[in-house]
């Protein structure tokens, strides 16, 4: 049982290094599709019971309503691949949602988070470096995704009018990069047993450079949350004092 969970948390995790590279792709297949379809399958291999689970069909054909409704009405006889790829989405997110749930919740899993780090860390170098790349016009990764740019097939633009410099690491927009980053940035701080310092503060310092709302909205209820649990418990969380490895 110990191999076949280690052999997950690797799985996960090179997942989730595909779907870390959002603006780029291979023979006009994004590796963020990638990314999301590995953990899927993971998830299902894991766990194929989630499939047999009735609610969550419930739950996907509600969110679809408003798609259904749209395809009856324009009464088209073509295959809707955006409704295709709608529904992938759906499906995709609730599976993984309910795997990692389920799969967190029963397994003290150290080992994963030590890797959990690692990958943290990783898109956290490359996003300073390419942002001091994208200043000083150091050579970096091009950035194949198609129609990620103004023009189309356009090279993806990384800064923007009227805004100062952004980071946007390996993602497309700042948006994304701190829609994946704080998730897992949370995860591993409130997780771990153990903090890895040079992590959480390069970290750190990517997700302020966002300069996403986002950003904001999250960290704004993260503090509410806090203030809460120190008012009925009077103790601060760990996490907050992180401790070098």
């Amino acid at each position: 049982m110990a191999a076949k969970n280690q052999f997950i948390n690797y799985l996960i995790v090179i997942c989730l290094f595909f779907y870390g590279l959002d603006a780029y792709s291979f023979f006009n297949i994004p590796f963020s599709w990638i990314g999301l379809s590995g953990i899927l399958l993971v998830a299902i291999i894991s766990d194929y019971k989630i499939l047999l689970n009735s609610k969550l069909y419930l739950v996907i054909l509600i969110l679809l309503i408003p798609t259904l409704l749209s395809s009856v009405l324009a009464i088209s006889t073509k295959i809707d691949l955006n409704f295709i790829l709608r529904l992938f989405n759906i499906l995709s997110f609730f599976v993984v949602l309910i795997f990692s749930l389920k799969y967190f919740d029963n397994i003290q899993n150290i080992k994963f988070f030590n890797l959990l780090q690692k990958l943290i860390l990783v898109f956290s170098i490359f996003a300073i470096y390419s942002y001091i790349a994208q200043i000083y016009d150091f050579p970096e990764l091009i950035r194949n995704r198609s129609n990620t740019g103004l023009l189309g097939d356009s090279s993806q633009t990384t800064f923007w009018k009227n805004e100062p410099h952004r980071m946007v690491g390996s993602f497309r927009e700042p948006v994304l990069l701190a829609s994946t980053l704080v998730p897992l940035y949370y995860l591993y701080l409130f997780s771990s047993r153990k903090l890895h310092l040079v992590t959480t503060i390069t970290s750190s310092i990517v997700i302020g450079l966002t300069r996403s709302d986002l950003v904001r909205i999250y960290f704004f209820i993260t503090l509410l949350i806090l203030l809460f649990f120190y008012i009925k418990t009077k103790e601060l969380n760990k996490a907050i004092f992180p401790v070098c490895l």
